[in-house]
């Protein structure tokens, strides 16, 4: 089953900054979370993760590390920007955490490839491969762990 990724306070910081994240003291979940079921009642963070990593019959469709792969700096820029506005640092993690799931819903739009089966693609009457009735897309969320 899919895990979240999940942003954590760190080590490699100034002592300055290490006392300010002692502030927060908050932990962030991005991804699929145990609420969100299809309507058969799979779990959806199952769905996401066979899309992720693939199965026997789906490809791998990488949406998940793509996303972060692809806005890795745009998201450490948001971070270091956040931590150094006395208004913004309290909710660092949280600016964080809310564009990284803006960049895995992004991913779930744009990604066109591996195409769908042409009986997938019969079946929906559409080739988004992440996309079929939009369950995914709405399910991804950003949630305070701690």
């Amino acid at each position: 089953m899919a895990r979240s990724l999940v942003i954590r306070k760190g080590k490699g910081f100034s002592r300055t900054w290490k006392k300010e994240l002692k502030k927060i003291d908050k932990s962030y979940g991005v991804g699929f979370h145990k609420e969100s079921r299809h309507f058969d009642g799979q779990f959806v963070a199952a769905i996401a993760a066979f899309q992720e990593f693939g199965t026997g019959n789906i490809p791998a469709r990488p949406f998940m590390r793509q996303a972060i792969d692809s806005n890795l700096d745009n998201l450490k820029r948001a971070y270091f920007i956040a931590m150094k506005s006395d208004n913004l640092r309290p909710r660092a993690l949280e600016i964080v955490a809310r564009k990284l799931l803006a960049g895995i819903q992004d991913q779930i739009i744009s990604i066109k490839k591996p195409r769908n089966a042409k009986s997938t693609i019969r079946r929906k009457g559409f080739d988004n491969p992440l996309i079929e009735t939009g369950l995914m897309l709405e399910s991804v969320k950003s949630k305070r762990l701690s």
